[in-house]
């Protein structure tokens, strides 16, 4: 979670680390499984007040670690003028895209037992009972696919769930094409293989065969009204646990068309090698669809009337199995 000081003096991240932190109560299991990296982005700790007086403050909590970005990696990388970038992107967004290429390697090195890291921002609340949503996405989405590459949850370089061992990667991507998109649109070309695929680009992109979810609902509430982006500050802001879909790329949000009963984006498994399939005794049960209305011959779910429907429905493929037995 990177933090930098506002020129209003508002202290965000006191209240998005209480939202966190409220549902890890002590004696959580959760608490096991979690940690939270605060890195101040500004020169030094003491030019930005609401990271030194919250550091101060949570002393005593083990959960949440405190990191200064001293030493840069990419100190040579410096904004251009917008004038001569082909996107004008402005010079605010490239350095924040250069911060969070910084941000992710002090990650790396500082949480090096961690397997998933979530990218979160110091101004975005997450939603009552937001760790548990995000632990059935992770385990939904690694159901539909053991290698997925990136989970979708929330809005901008917020709520993105990535694997710790990609983070080279998308750190590397972040650092070469700074000048080209904002970040939110580069980590999307990263997890989906865009630009590798449009640059034919030798070898295999770090996506290959591996698929990015996106989570039904928003599990995240923006409480900034500034954005590096230049938003207006009467945009719609999307409540929690609405559904995914403004706010990002059109390929990024959650197709209800598509998965009607799910809540999870794509909801079709990845082709799976045979010994990667699940086995069991139960197994013919595993996938248990709450829907409403009869599935057509596609096995989709259309809108029918609520007389009609079925609130526990197998599916095609485990009622076949059933039959034939």
């Amino acid at each position: 979670m990177p933090c930098h000081s506002r020129t209003t003096g508002v202290n965000y991240l006191r209240a998005t680390l209480a939202a966190i932190l409220l549902q890890l109560p002590p004696g959580d299991p959760l608490r096991a499984l979690v940690d939270v990296l605060v890195v101040n982005t500004d020169a030094h700790p003491a030019d930005n007040k609401a990271y030194a007086d919250v550091r101060a403050e949570l002393a005593g909590e083990p959960l949440v670690r405190f990191a200064q970005l001293d030493s840069r990696r990419y100190a040579s990388l410096k904004p251009r003028n917008a004038a001569t970038v082909m996107r004008r992107v402005k010079a605010s967004v490239q350095q924040q895209t250069i911060d969070l290429a910084e941000i992710f390697a002090v990650a790396d090195a500082a949480l090096p037992r961690a397997e998933l890291v979530m990218a979160a921002e110091d101004d975005w609340l997450l939603c009552p009972n937001g760790l548990l949503a995000i632990l059935h996405l992770v385990r939904t989405a690694s159901a539909l696919d053991p290698h997925w590459i990136a989970l979708r949850c929330s809005y901008g370089f917020n709520g993105i769930v990535l694997r710790a061992a990609d983070l080279p990667s998308l750190v590397e991507h972040l650092a070469a094409h700074f000048v080209r998109r904002p970040p939110d649109h580069l980590v999307f070309e990263w997890f989906s293989g865009e630009w590798h695929a449009k640059q034919k680009l030798p070898g295999s992109a770090n996506a290959a065969g591996r698929s990015y979810r996106t989570y039904r609902h928003n599990l995240f509430y923006h409480i900034g009204h500034i954005s590096t982006l230049s938003q207006p500050s009467n945009r719609f802001t999307p409540r929690c646990y609405e559904l995914l879909y403004d706010w990002l790329l059109p390929a990024e949000t959650f197709k209800r068309d598509e998965c009607p009963a799910s809540d999870v984006w794509p909801c079709t498994p990845a082709p799976a090698a045979p010994s990667e399939l699940a086995v069991g005794l139960f197994e013919p049960f595993s996938r248990v669809d709450f829907a409403m209305g009869l599935r057509d011959r596609e096995g989709h779910v259309p809108a029918g009337a609520p007389d009609k429907a079925r609130v526990l429905e197998l599916t095609s493929r485990e009622r076949r199995a059933g039959s034939a037995r």
